[in-house]
């Protein structure tokens, strides 16, 4: 017999970047973008290279963005807030982006009393509807932008976000109401979020997620 795929989809890795000059944060004389680059040749090597640009790129909350033709490439994103940069890595959990900006406070009141200690913004970008469909969230995942769309921060919080890390805390400790008993623990339960700081991003993901089914049809 031969096997045939029922489903076939074009696989790519993502590459994703920020830029941002980390010896000078409080710069507000920037031009600084979220770049997520397609490398379809990641499990394998082109006969011949190709140089790609920002203007090869679908800026994020553009028409371009959702098109085939218009992300060949890839996506960049292009943060609307002055000063805005980005200074630490990126986490894909998922199929979703999780990514942190900063920038200067315009908040009078807070800078008067402490200086200015400037805003980190927490972004969270899914590929395709395909991803924002097959993943749960709390919020039913309104805090998460698809492609076409402007950029809206999930979380905002004073002060520069350290560095993004996954983190799975212990659902065993759990406190159960008193005199009853707790349900039984599942996968479900093991949830891994993002920790920045003193912050937690929900990462839309769980040990349930860590093994996916492939599905596929014999013709005899």
């Amino acid at each position: 017999g031969s096997i045939t795929e029922v489903n076939k989809e074009d696989k790519f890795l993502l590459v994703s970047i920020g830029s941002g000059y980390r010896a000078h944060p409080l710069s507000e004389e920037v031009n600084d973008h979220f770049y997520m680059f397609k490398d379809t040749h990641g499990l394998n090597y082109p006969e011949a290279y190709t140089t790609v640009g920002v203007s090869n790129l679908a800026e994020w909350s553009s028409n371009a963005a959702t098109t085939e033709e218009g992300t060949t490439y890839g996506w960049y994103f292009n943060p609307q807030n002055t000063g805005e940069k980005i200074l630490s890595p990126s986490i894909t959990l998922n199929g979703v982006l999780t990514f942190n900006t900063f920038a200067l406070s315009n908040d009078e009141t807070e800078v008067s009393c402490s200086g200015n200690l400037g805003i980190s913004r927490t972004y969270q970008f899914a590929l395709s509807e395909e991803i924002l469909n097959r993943i749960s969230c709390s919020d039913d995942c309104q805090t998460i932008d698809l492609p076409g769309e402007n950029g809206t921060p999930s979380d905002i919080v004073s002060r520069l976000k350290p560095d993004p890390t996954l983190v799975m805390p212990n659902p065993e400790d759990r406190e159960c109401p008193e005199g009853e008993t707790c349900d039984p623990l599942t996968c479900n339960d093991y949830a891994i979020s993002i920790l920045s700081g003193t912050t937690l991003t929900e990462g839309n993901m769980d040990r349930c997620d860590l093994f996916e089914t492939y599905y596929w049809e014999e013709e005899l």
